[in-house]
Parts: C-alpha cells; sequence; structure tokens
C-alpha cells in the first residue's frame, strides 16, 4: 500500500499540474484512470479551456482535483510532503527548459486551435441548418496564418506566467532564499482543498467523490 500511495501521489502531482497550466474543467472521477497494481494515473479528455477569443481560460475556481477524499487517502503528510514537493520540481524542471518547452507548447497550441476552429465551425453550421460539405483540410486552410501564430504565441505566454508562478525561482549568488522555494505549489494546495471553493462546484467534487 505504501508503493501504491507513493505512485498515486506521483502521478496526481503531475496530473494537477497538467490542469492548471491548461485550466482544464470538468476534472469528474469518470476522467480518471487509476492502475489497482501500480497507481499509475491516467486522464481523459484533457483539453485546454478558451474564451471566445481562443485564449486560456480558467472556468473552475479550483486549479486541479484534490477533494477530501483524496486528502484522507493521502494523508496530509503525503500532501505537504511528496505531492506539493514533486509538483514544484516537475514545474522547476519546465521552467529550466524554457525554450525548448515552448516549442513544443507552440505545437500543441497550434493543433489544438485549429480543431477547435474545424469544431466551432461545424457547430455552426449545423445550427444554421446547414451541411457541414466543407472538409476538414479546407476549414484548417481558411484560418489566417498571422491570427493563429498571433494566439499560439499569447497561450503560451500566458501558459508560462502561470508556470513560473509556481516553480520554485533561481538563488543567485549572494541572495537570500525564500522562506519556503515551494511557496507557489502550497498555496494551489490550499486553494484546491479549500472548503469555499469546493463548495461552488458541481456535485461530482462534493465529499462522497
Amino acid at each position: 500500500m505504501a508503493v501504491f500511495k507513493r505512485q498515486l501521489l506521483g502521478q496526481f502531482s503531475l496530473v494537477g499540474l497538467q490542469t492548471y497550466l491548461l485550466m482544464v474543467a470538468s476534472r469528474g472521477p469518470t476522467r480518471l484512470l487509476l492502475a489497482r497494481n501500480s497507481g499509475k494515473t491516467w486522464i481523459t479528455e484533457l483539453y485546454p479551456m478558451y474564451d471566445d477569443n481562443n485564449m486560456l481560460e480558467r472556468q473552475e475556481v479550483v486549479p486541479f482535483r484534490l477533494t477530501r477524499n483524496l486528502v484522507v487517502f493521502f494523508t496530509p503528510y503525503g500532501v505537504e510532503g511528496p505531492f506539493v514537493s514533486s509538483m514544484a520540481a516537475a514545474a522547476k524542471a519546465l521552467a529550466a527548459e524554457d525554450e525548448e518547452f515552448r516549442c513544443y507548447l507552440s505545437l500543441f497550441f497550434r493543433d489544438d486551435l485549429l480543431y477547435t476552429h474545424v469544431r466551432k465551425a461545424r457547430v455552426v453550421a449545423q445550427q444554421q441548418g446547414q451541411a457541414a460539405t466543407s472538409s476538414t483540410a479546407a476549414l484548417v486552410a481558411s484560418v489566417d496564418a498571422g491570427k493563429l501564430q498571433d494566439m499560439m504565441v499569447r497561450n503560451v505566454d500566458r501558459l508560462m506566467g502561470r508556470l513560473l508562478q509556481v516553480a520554485p525561482a533561481e538563488i543567485s549568488a549572494g541572495q537570500a532564499p525564500p522562506p519556503n522555494v515551494q511557496l507557489g505549489v502550497i498555496k494551489l494546495v490550499e486553494l484546491a482543498t479549500s472548503a469555499r471553493c469546493l463548495c461552488k462546484l458541481c456535485p461530482t467534487w462534493h465529499p462522497w467523490y
């Protein structure tokens, strides 16, 4: 059980970092897959949330799923120890590879924004009673390349800004270290476990889940 719990803590910390950075919403139990023999975790339907201008938009008051039942199972020691430290370490590793990470993010947002454009175009056509005659290639080709590039850059910048808020900062020579290098992650955990925030969410976030 101890090995299972340790593995699960590490997996949930990475899932939490992903959902926080991409502002993923609707993270119900049905979208979490757990391997009972190893504690490995998979998430389905990991879709970023965008506003009307195709910019990342936060739609829930908590940064990731860490409900009361999960905290009881992980124990306060597990949350304050392996969970927080794993998330901070992962954020630090991503922030350290800034240029390479930005390249991967640009590719990710390019494909996701194009998919979002195609999906919205087909929904609008159906609402207007028109047949979806345009092919996917034609809808993708209709996207303005300059606007797509601008949306990509702005979303990457927004995500990187959120990452730097939780990643431990570099300490230069002679500089006094901060009281806690994991303070950014600790604040996210406090927000995720706040009863005032959890009570505003849908029933799948209630204590029995």
